[in-house]
C-alpha cells in the first residue's frame, strides 16, 4: 500500500490487476483506515458509512456530497485537497465550534 493522504485518517492506493477480455491491466485501488493502527479497508460509501457511525454529520455529508464510491477520490487542485478529507474536516471543524459555546 502507498499512503496518498494521512489529512484526519490515512488513504492508501494500490496497483491491482483487473482481468480484461484479453489478459490483465493495471489498476489503482484505493483504501483508508479509520487509524494507523486499524485495519485497512476498501475505499467505499458503504465501508465509510460503517466505519464513522457515530458521526451522522459526516455520514450524511458523504451522501450529499459523492454519488459513487468512485467520486470519493476526487482531488480539488485549487485547495490541494482530497474532497473526501474536505468533508472529514470541514466537520470536525464545525464539531468543534459547537464544543467551544
Amino acid at each position: 500500500y502507498q499512503v496518498i493522504d494521512t489529512l484526519g485518517f490515512p488513504v492508501y492506493s494500490r496497483d491491482i490487476l483487473v482481468p480484461q477480455t484479453k489478459g490483465y491491466k493495471t489498476a489503482q485501488a484505493f483504501y483508508y483506515s479509520t487509524g494507523t493502527n486499524s485495519a485497512i479497508i476498501p475505499l467505499s460509501l458503504t465501508n465509510l458509512w460503517n466505519s464513522f457511525a457515530a458521526d451522522p454529520g459526516f455520514r450524511y455529508g458523504l451522501q450529499s456530497t459523492f454519488k459513487g464510491d468512485a467520486d470519493l477520490i476526487a482531488y480539488d487542485r485549487e485547495s490541494h485537497i482530497y474532497k473526501l478529507k474536505y468533508v472529514y474536516i470541514h466537520r470536525q471543524q464545525v464539531i468543534a465550534q459547537h464544543i467551544e459555546k
